[in-house]
């Protein structure tokens, strides 16, 4: 900390100015203070690369009183100003000796007051933190702005442009099939017109590109000037760049789909790209990569014109922001050639979202450290550290414009963005970039083949500045894998192919994956783990993944974990229990994990390790936002699980989530269970019930023992909801087999239930399945029933009890011994422990929907009431029967619903347990459960 001042008085607000201003450029931001005495100037002009100006002005913190009228005169004075800012430093700055380093370590206040002449209504959240953070603020204040409105604007007149020329081009048939099929066999897309519409996206961004290229170099003619001689002078002019300059990932595909487009009459060629060229026109000023990226990110998530969900920009930003934090160790970030030796890999990389946000942060930290060589930085990150292999390739075209796109002004000598074939000819089966699966070199194809239809298996070719060379790709030694791979299962995957070629395939992949910790259950992510994992270098290799949540819980994922556990030590997990974005790709509401693990030096040293969750209360939908909860997870010391203190994420004074740390060894071949929760205090009494028996309520000192077993133990569960359809016919006519069929929470209220539907054995097998003998499903038949599927916000019970025994499609069928168990167990499972150990167990896909599957069910933690004196067990039945036909409130109600309230009242008074009032305030405010923001 720096010295403290002898006479404070004699630091001047325009000094500490003029200090800010310095160490702002020393960041990349083109920043100047006023001279000393200057009238009706601004404190502070930041000049941005989009072309707008943003004014600060500052005061001390305890002479702000006059700073407001001063915004306001800001304003009037300067209204074509992008965005008025008001900044208070902390009065102790002008108390230490060194405010150069003081302003570096001592937190500054400011805020927007207003944009373009007119303050905002409605005053804007006051921020705190650093010059970092005041340097990213104003790198992406044009997008907070302006840039949402403007590129959603931009993306929708972009978009009527795309279907436009689509539509223009199918009117012949010919010409329009020829393009489609391009696309259709680099993509594997069989829906033509979704090819069509890529392969119009493909045109729209080599006219961009060419637009950015012109307006930064002599050498490159402008739309109109190729144009001059039709759509052969624009083809020209795109493989003159691929030949004499570079990009030919960016515009060797879409000249090949011009010279198509050459085959049409005279006067209608021009005509044809009309709509593509006035889009570009009218998106000229979307300029910097701030708001540029995003407009072809928005364009590239719309799933009509891809067909494919990318992750988010914001959850790039989040996951390589984080994973740089603290690493590699000993790097220089000042020196941009030492950050440029990294070898980065992004093995499904789609458009290339996350090598763009790892080259941002890249960046980002060189302009931080004090970097003046941000040009040499980026250009060295494409050329030699960023790698990208995907098997579409208007994804792999895709993502050199959107890496180009960050710095039209550079031209590079080479790209290492490989399109990996994907099928089967003979005896020959490519599989993408899984062919790196125990591998280190694979053919690869790029270029499209002399054939008028598109791309050919066997011609393996390059992306280079210099043209297309026949090769293979080889997968270097890793410093970060970085992927956010296909969810599909694989049995899935490669549905657009012919069933011959699609069964080579699945059983090729199935073949290598034996000898890898990955099920083909869990779909193609686990493959891709298993295939990056073993390029990481030992001892400092990072692995940062985009995943399902099930990773963390579900059983298919086993072998994944136990890859991750052997290989690496898993650093971080971030969760969203946001409940209006469980999800970190974008067009998906299915749950995701990010993950960052670090491998494990080649001699393990057989350290302790802990794991970092991070459960989000809000996923942040903006990059400001992202920077900002990134900055606050770096910052905040993560509370443990031994412990009972609560560590919260604070941005802007708003408490955004909560960090947790749990011992490897608590984690080691079992669920990744510190996600399952958002806050510490859920995730410590489930751990100490499932794990050790132990009713530990937050807040309250008083423990409890509890005996516990896995459910397989005291119980036997029926047959599935299949086995039941190949076994039964349902009926209304009553037969001798009845069947709990619905699980309407309306109607299922209370622990008690009635058949209401009948079984009919079938006499033989419904077509193209077996027939289920009535003596392998009736005796599995029981009273007790466990829910199969759950919508956490509107359940009521978890487990019901018929008064005789039935089978069920939506509920399990658990056979135990003896009326009492079965009762003590209904009311077990229907209490706030048993509600706890349920959440605590559960794999999530889609925030609180939750399917119970039958292993899972079978391992679920229960009472164990064998273990129970004879009293207590007598004692649970009787509660069961008082409270039977009581009704219950949803889950999100239970904190104040008297039945839940007397039901664990009276569990605690037989078990002897404490107070579980808390414990279910808890339960019924989780996002998950009330899906409602915390």
């Amino acid at each position: 900390m720096p010295k403290r001042r002898k006479n404070p008085d004699s630091v001047r607000e325009e000094a500490v100015n003029t200090l800010l201003a310095q160490a702002l450029r020393a960041r990349g931001i083109s920043a100047k203070a006023e001279r000393r005495g200057s009238k009706g100037v601004p404190d502070i002009s930041v000049h941005l690369r989009s072309g707008d100006t943003i004014i600060l002005e500052c005061k001390w913190g305890d002479r702000a009183a006059g700073l407001e009228s001063q915004l306001e005169q800001r304003l009037k004075d300067f209204p074509e100003v992008l965005g008025v800012i008001g900044v208070h430093y902390h009065e102790g700055i002008r108390y230490l000796d060194d405010i150069n380093q003081a302003l570096e370590v001592t937190n500054i206040q400011w805020w927007l007051h207003g944009s373009r002449g007119v303050p905002f209504p409605v005053p804007q959240p006051l921020r705190s933190g650093d010059v970092a953070d005041l340097a990213d603020h104003l790198r992406i204040i044009p997008l907070e702005l302006e840039g949402r409105d403007r590129v959603a604007a931009a993306a929708d007149a972009i978009g009527s442009a795309l279907e436009k020329t689509a539509q223009q081009i199918s009117t012949h048939a010919r010409n329009s099939r020829l393009i489609a099929d391009v696309i259709a066999k680099s993509d594997q897309e069989n829906d033509k017109a979704a090819a069509l519409r890529i392969g119009c996206l493909v045109l729209f961004n080599a006219l961009a590109f060419q637009d950015r290229l012109a307006s930064a170099s002599d050498d490159v003619p402008s739309i109109t000037e190729s144009l001059a001689n039709d759509l052969e002078g624009l083809r020209d002019t795109w493989l003159s760049i691929c030949k004499n300059i570079d990009y030919v990932p960016v515009f060797e595909l879409a000249a090949e789909i011009v010279k198509f487009l050459t085959y049409w009459p005279a006067r209608k060629k021009a005509w044809l790209i009309s709509h593509l060229v006035k889009a570009v026109d009218d998106t000229h000023l979307l300029e910097g990569h701030d708001l540029s990226g995003r407009l072809f990110h928005t364009l590239l998530t719309d799933a009509k014109f891809t067909g494919a969900y990318y992750t988010s920009v914001s959850a790039a930003t989040l996951l390589s922001r984080l994973v740089f934090h603290d690493w590699p160790p000993r790097i220089d970030w000042a020196d941009h050639e030492f950050p440029a030796s990294l070898n980065v890999a992004d093995l499904a990389c789609g458009t290339g979202t996350l090598l763009m946000a790892v080259a941002e942060e890249a960046q980002r930290r060189h302009a931080d450290a004090g970097g003046a060589h941000a040009a040499e930085l980026h250009k060295a990150m494409v050329e030699q550290a960023l790698h990208g292999y995907d098997v579409q390739l208007s994804a792999v075209h895709f993502a050199a414009t959107t890496l180009a796109m960050l710095r039209p002004d550079i031209r590079f000598d080479r790209m290492n963005l490989w399109v990996m074939p994907l099928g089967a000819e003979g005896s020959k089966v490519s599989l993408g970039s899984l062919d790196f699966l125990g591998e280190s070199e694979a053919a690869v194809q790029f270029a499209l083949s002399p054939q008028e239809t598109g791309i050919g298996v066997n011609n393996s070719e390059k992306v280079t500045g210099n043209g297309p060379v026949a090769e293979t790709a080889k997968l270097p030694e890793l410093d970060l894998a970085i992927m956010n791979p296909p969810f599909t299962r694989t049995s899935l995957m490669f549905g657009s192919l012919p069933e011959i070629e699609r069964k080579k395939i699945q059983s090729e992949l199935n073949r290598r994956l034996k000898s890898q910790y990955a099920s083909a259950l869990a779909g193609m992510g686990a493959a891709f783990v298993a295939a990056a994992s073993p390029k990481l270098r030992p001892g400092e290799g990072r692995l940062a993944l985009v995943l399902p949540l099930t990773i963390c819980t579900g059983r298919s994922w086993a072998q994944t974990r136990s890859l991750i556990e052997k290989d690496f030590a898993l650093d971080m997990v971030i969760t969203s229990h946001d409940p209006t974005r469980w999800n970190f790709s974008d067009s998906t509401d299915l749950s995701e994990a990010l993950l960052i693990a670090t491998r494990r030096p080649a001699e393990n040293d057989h350290k302790e390790r802990r794991t970092t969750f991070v459960n989000l209360w809000w996923n942040p939908a903006g990059v400001l936002d992202a920077h900002r909860i990134a900055h606050s997870i770096s910052t905040t010391p993560s509370t443990q699980l031994e412990e009972t203190s609560i560590s919260l994420l604070e941005v802007d004074g708003q408490h955004v989530g909560e960090v947790l740390s749990i011992p490897e060894s608590i984690l080691k071949g079992r669920k990744w269970s510190g996600i399952q929760f958002s806050r510490a205090d859920l995730i410590r009494s489930a751990l100490k019930l499932v794990h050790n028996g132990e009713a530990w309520v937050p807040g309250i000192e008083q423990t409890a023992s509890i005996p516990i077993c896995r459910f397989d133990e005291i119980g036997l569960l029926g047959p599935d909801r299949r086995d039941i359809l190949d076994g039964f016919q349902r009926t209304d006519a009553i037969t001798s087999y009845p069947m709990v069929e619905g699980h309407d929470t309306n109607q299922r209220k209370s622990l008690i239930t009635e058949p209401d539907k009948y079984l009919a054995p079938l006499v033989k097998a419904r077509p193209g399945r077996k027939l289920k003998p009535l003596n392998h499903l009736w005796p599995k038949s029981s009273r007790l029933l466990v829910a199969e599927r759950l919508w956490l916000e509107t359940t009521r019970v978890i487990s019901i009890w018929s008064k005789e025994k039935v089978l069920s499609n939506v509920w399990w069928e658990v056979r135990v011994d003896g009326i009492p168990s079965e009762k003590a167990l209904a009311v077990w499972l229907n209490s706030s422990l048993g509600i706890l150990t349920v959440l605590s167990q559960r794999t999530s896909t889609r925030g609180g929907w939750i399917a119970m599957k039958k292993a899972d069910l079978e391992e679920l933690p229960v009472l164990d009431t064998r273990r129970l004196y004879p009293s207590q067990l007598q004692a649970l039945s009787d509660l069961f029967d008082e409270l039977s036909e009581a009704e219950f409130e949803r889950l999100p109600d239970m904190a104040h619903c008297p039945t839940r309230r007397a039901l664990d009242d009276g569990l605690s008074r037989i078990l002897n347990l404490p107070d579980l009032s808390k414990l279910r305030d808890l339960l019924a405010s989780e996002p998950v459960v009330s899906n409602r923001p915390l």
